[in-house]
């Protein structure tokens, strides 16, 4: 309960609670309406990190628990 209570807010608003989905439908209807070109989709900001492959992962967890079944 304390966890609920030190994270509700009273008043949502800020960036966190803009939705965009709905802005940016907002502004395709609008050119659709006006006969405007529609508007160009933001281009997406790379986010860094490591690159995993989920079946080497897989593999390799299979790998040790196979091994630790025959030494165990």
């Amino acid at each position: 309960m304390a966890l609920i209570e030190a994270m509700t807010r009273d008043d949502p608003t800020g960036p966190e609670f803009t939705d965009h989905y709905s802005e940016a439908l907002h502004e395709v209807t609008e050119a659709k309406r006006e006969d405007r070109p529609l508007p160009q989709a933001p281009e997406l900001e790379a986010r860094p990190g490591q690159l995993v492959d989920l079946m080497a992962a897989l593999q390799e967890s299979v790998d040790k628990a196979r091994a630790a079944g025959r030494d165990g």
